[in-house]
């Protein structure tokens, strides 16, 4: 309460100062605090923070984190292809995007649409972690077609 009386007193804007002034004080005061606190805003940021489904059905969570966990599979096969075929330089600005906004907007509030402008650039790199999968698969098709289709019939 005591924070708060002061509140009912001051103008839209000076609420605004008041809140500011009082964030800084108390990152000045707890600066190991306010960087565990950043550190849970970032996750939250690239996982799901505690409200995620609070306003829609938590089926709909489910099968968004089923996508989400896929859709990270692909990205994480599609940035070691990008190291095997050593073509950081090229697909550096990817991931370097995406940290920007992603340290930019747990600066503020997070939640789960948040993450969306970065998913865009999350799908590209997936889908050259699918190009590799559909590569491996094609490959192992051909090698079993070939064992096959070699040996003599019994």
């Amino acid at each position: 309460s005591e924070f708060l009386t002061p509140l009912s007193r001051l103008s839209e804007a000076e609420q605004d100062d008041y809140f500011r002034r009082e964030a800084i004080a108390y990152m000045a005061a707890h600066p190991w605090r306010t960087a565990q606190l950043y550190g849970k805003k970032l996750l939250a940021f690239w996982w799901f923070s505690p409200q995620s489904g609070l306003w829609y059905p938590r089926s709909w969570l489910r099968l968004y984190r089923i996508w989400y966990v896929g859709l990270l599979l692909f990205v994480g096969l599609g940035f070691w292809a990008v190291g095997v075929q050593k073509e950081w330089a090229r697909a550096s600005i990817i991931p370097l995007f995406g940290f920007s906004i992603a340290f930019c907007q747990s600066l503020f509030l997070v939640e789960g649409r948040h993450r969306w402008e970065v998913e865009a650039l999350l799908v590209v790199v997936a889908a050259n972690g699918r190009s590799l999968v559909q590569g491996w698969a094609t490959e192992r098709i051909r090698r079993l077609e070939t064992r096959s289709f070699n040996e003599p019939a019994a």
